[in-house]
C-alpha cells in the first residue's frame, strides 16, 4: 500500500461518512434542506477528490480534482453562513 492509496482511501471515507451521516439527519428529519445540500456537496465533493487522487495526474483527474475542491469550499462556506446567521 503505497501512501497516495492511503491518502486517497482516507478521503474516500471520510466523504462517505459525511454522506451516510446527512442521510440519518434525512431520514430522522432533523436537518432542513438548507443544512443538506452542502453537507451532501462537501462529502461528494471529498468522495471525488478521493477518487481523482486514484486515476493518476491526467487532464481529467486534474479537472476532477479542481471540481471537488470547488464542491468542497462551497459547502463549506453555505455551512459556515447558515451557523453564524443562526448565532446572531
Amino acid at each position: 500500500m503505497t501512501l497516495a492509496f492511503l491518502r486517497a482511501l482516507a478521503l474516500v471515507s471520510v466523504g462517505a461518512v459525511l454522506f451516510g451521516h446527512g442521510l440519518v439527519r434525512w431520514a430522522a428529519r432533523r436537518a432542513t434542506g438548507a443544512e443538506l445540500a452542502p453537507t451532501f456537496a462537501v462529502a461528494l465533493g471529498t468522495v471525488a477528490a478521493g477518487l481523482a487522487l486514484q486515476a493518476g495526474g491526467g487532464t481529467l483527474a486534474v479537472a476532477v480534482q479542481i471540481a471537488a475542491l470547488a464542491l468542497v469550499v462551497s459547502g463549506v462556506l453555505a455551512l459556515v453562513r447558515r451557523r453564524s446567521r443562526t448565532l446572531s
